[in-house]
């Protein structure tokens, strides 16, 4: 998979591992823009826009779109390397939008690497059901503005992907989660989004889950792991493990004021 086509997959993401869900997500469709709309759910990763192939003449008429489709809904906005016009987030933070955490894009495609593992933490898959149940637990560990709501409504959206629970072996303790995206119609994952809980980073915990879900996506047949990683924290873990990064991104926050630890 060359750099090209690792762009165009990140910037179809969305589309390509959400479903629509009746009342609850739906695809929005712009000319040159590409994103997902939640009016039940009042969170910028329930509603977000991305992949912009915009020009000079219809990217601040677009920009007046977006706005009027989301209405006083807290989104979110993703600029990517491929992403038009350059200027594009220039654009956004002059019309309110905050600019949140940086990501890089990262793959791995040797999935023998070997992982320095933490041996008394257990990363089991678990139900969608007990994500759910789970849903607060998981919201207040990742941090970043995220709800249990956007939680919920992602397990109802996602096509094809497995939860999983960190543990403490021998023990009922959630010491992290993570998710395992397979992304339809090609042979490549995605690391999704994870977390630890504050009082146990540090212990190779966020390493254990990474290679759990490598040796899945080798099960699955996978041949190439993506991520889009913060770049003050999960980005340096994941280049010492051995991903590549391939390009730099941004999100950008409107309505935010409702939102807290969006930073």
């Amino acid at each position: 998979m060359n750099q090209d086509e690792m762009f165009q997959l990140v910037d179809s993401l969305p589309f390509l591992i959400f479903n629509e869900v009746p009342g609850v997500t739906e695809h929005l469709n712009l000319t040159g823009l590409k994103g997902v709309r939640s009016k039940k759910i009042r969170n910028p990763f329930a509603n977000t826009v991305g992949g912009a192939i915009l020009t000079e003449y219809n990217v601040e008429e677009t920009i007046d779109l977006v706005f009027k489709e989301f209405g006083d809904i807290p989104f979110s906005w993703a600029v990517g390397p491929k992403n038009t016009p350059s200027y594009l987030g220039i654009l956004l933070s002059a019309r309110g939008m905050v600019k949140g955490e940086s990501s890089v894009g990262m793959v791995l495609e040797n999935f023998d690497i070997p992982i320095t593992i933490n041996p008394n933490v257990d990363v089991i898959p678990v139900s969608k059901e007990k994500v759910m149940e789970n849903a607060s637990l998981l919201a207040n560990m990742y941090g970043m503005g995220l709800t249990d709501e956007a939680i919920i409504a992602s397990v109802q959206a996602y096509k094809k992907n497995q939860f999983y629970f960190a543990y403490l072996t021998g023990s009922s303790i959630i010491v992290g989660w993570t998710n395992l995206v397979f992304i339809p119609e090609t042979t490549k994952v995605l690391l999704g989004g994870s977390a630890t809980h504050p009082g146990w980073r540090g212990r190779n915990i966020y390493k254990t889950m990474v290679t759990q879900r490598l040796k899945d996506a080798r099960a699955s047949g996978a041949n190439a792991a993506l991520i889009q990683a913060v770049k003050c924290t999960s980005a340096p873990i994941c280049t010492h493990i051995g991903f590549k990064e391939f390009g730099d991104y941004d999100i950008y926050f409107a309505n935010t004021s409702e939102l807290e630890n969006l930073q």
